[in-house]
């Protein structure tokens, strides 16, 4: 009984879910001796043996968290130096990418966490990256319900975890969702929509009729691809044509297989920076570096002085300010002061 067992065959340490609960009860009050659930009652909470309560129990004692008296009870240690440290009450917001399981980030995701952790120091409260021991959403939730975070700043959360936000939510926890909408959660995004009309109305000016649109399975490529494609039926009618690779496991071989029967693209959209990388090999290699408009985000290709095309740049410092803006109103109580959505536009040129 010392694991519980995910519903998809992964495993969570129940030591972990134990530790954040003391350590929670321990951060809430750092200077009070308190006594802490008696073993039995811990082992019923988290339905875990015994056993490994008390496991659990001799590393925080060893530790120096708490202290065991014979007889008596076990209680927190606020002479331990390190929780000493929590004495002035300090404000941590857990910042989270997705499922956490991500094995690296990309240049967006750092940006916008740095620019709101800049907004979150020193004033309003401590940054914390946070990397889930679970995905199943249940055992999610009783992570982070027990753990000392008084809010998050969650980018790209997954759909499935809807219901643990708004548990969260309900438990008091401050929660700000960046890209990713779901009901009663301050969201903060771009408007990708916006960014595929103004894409297409700087291509169409150049005479391009003819699209490859890399949407790749995410969302926000396929809304600029709506975006575009309204654009182009207001404006060029029937002449825009859009060529849509959605899958990434064959994407590069179909475009390849495209180019190699004479059927090339006046431009070519990709968000993924790995991806755009490999498609410009792929011009490269056909002699279409010149012929082919390639649009991107700005961010691929910040330090390419040699890129030619449409960018659109997004404005991370201002999401990472009224990320940390609205984290600042709900911990103050201010929930009515918070925007449910708030849409920011990009900028989309042309470099020549």
């Amino acid at each position: 009984m010392g694991r519980h067992k995910q519903v998809n065959g992964q495993f969570i340490p129940a030591c972990l879910a134990i530790r954040h609960d003391i350590l929670k009860m321990i951060y809430l009050a750092p200077t009070e001796s308190l006594r802490l659930p008696s073993a039995i009652q811990l082992a019923k909470k988290h339905n875990v043996s015994r056993t490994t309560v008390t496991n659990e129990l001799k590393k925080l004692t060893d530790a120096g968290w708490i202290i065991g008296k014979p007889g008596v009870g076990t209680f927190s240690n606020p002479h331990n130096p390190l929780s000493n440290r929590f004495a002035e009450r300090k404000k941590i917001i857990g910042m989270l990418v997705g499922d956490t399981w991500h094995l690296m980030s990309d240049y967006t995701e750092w940006t916008v966490f740095a620019h709101a952790g800049f907004e979150l120091l020193p004033d309003i409260g401590h940054p914390k990256n946070i990397t889930l021991s679970t995905i199943e959403p249940e055992l999610v939730y009783r992570e982070l319900s027990s753990s000392v975070l008084d809010g998050m700043i969650w980018l790209f959360p997954p759909e499935n975890y809807r219901e643990v936000i708004q548990k969260l939510q309900n438990d008091g926890k401050a929660v700000v969702t960046l890209y990713d909408r779901m009901p009663e959660v301050p969201c903060i995004e771009f408007d990708h929509k916006k960014i595929g009309e103004d894409i297409a109305a700087l291509a169409l000016k150049e005479n391009v009729r003819k699209i490859v649109w890399f949407t790749l399975e995410d969302p926000n490529s396929e809304n600029a691809l709506r975006g575009c494609e309204n654009f182009g039926r207001e404006h060029a009618g029937n002449d825009l044509q859009i060529t849509v690779f959605d899958k990434r496991y064959d994407c590069l071989e179909l475009f390849e297989q495209m180019l190699e029967r004479g059927d090339v693209p006046d431009a070519v959209f990709v968000h993924q920076g790995d991806f755009l990388f490999a498609i410009r090999s792929i011009l490269e290699k056909y002699a279409l570096t010149e012929k082919v408009l390639v649009a991107t985000s700005g961010a691929n290709v910040r330090k390419d002085k040699n890129f030619r095309g449409i960018v659109y740049k997004n404005d991370f410092q201002k999401m990472g300010q009224l990320a940390a803006d609205c984290i600042r109103l709900l911990l103050n109580g201010e929930k009515e002061q918070v925007p449910l959505k708030t849409v920011l536009t990009s900028e989309v040129s042309r470099i020549s």
